[in-house]
């Protein structure tokens, strides 16, 4: 495989999270195992999109949890932040999500912060 097919395959791992979420890069996973370059880049896509959905999951059921102990009584400034909340979380997403597409296209090995790491010692890359 070339490198200009494999930088293209690592960036539709990114983009491919906002339609089908993880199914995409877990198959390229998948296929293409033997390919340190794209198995870093699905692999970092992936983590990305299960921690996107453990946070997001994790607020809404405690904004629900308080909900019905409040008996539907949340002050509209929680109410407020919890939306406000979901959606900076869902504009810090979509910003990695199009930086990594960006840099996996440019050929470069980039590395979120913290899941960077985790995703460098599975891989092996």
């Amino acid at each position: 495989m070339n490198t200009k097919t494999e930088n293209i395959i690592a960036s539709l791992s990114y983009l491919s999270t906002f339609i089908l979420l993880f199914v995409v890069p877990l198959l390229f996973l998948i296929i293409f195992n033997k390919n340190k370059f794209v198995k870093f880049h699905s692999l970092q896509a992936l983590l990305l999109i299960v921690i996107y959905l453990l946070v997001g999951t994790g607020i809404t059921i405690i904004y629900l949890y308080f909900g019905l102990y409040l008996m539907y009584s949340i002050p509209p400034l929680l109410d407020n932040a919890f939306y406000c909340f979901l959606v900076v979380w869902f504009i810090v997403y979509v910003i990695l999500c199009i930086v990594g597409a960006y840099k996996a296209s440019k050929g470069e090995k980039f590395k979120f912060p913290i899941i960077g790491n985790i995703v460098e010692k599975l891989s092996n890359y």
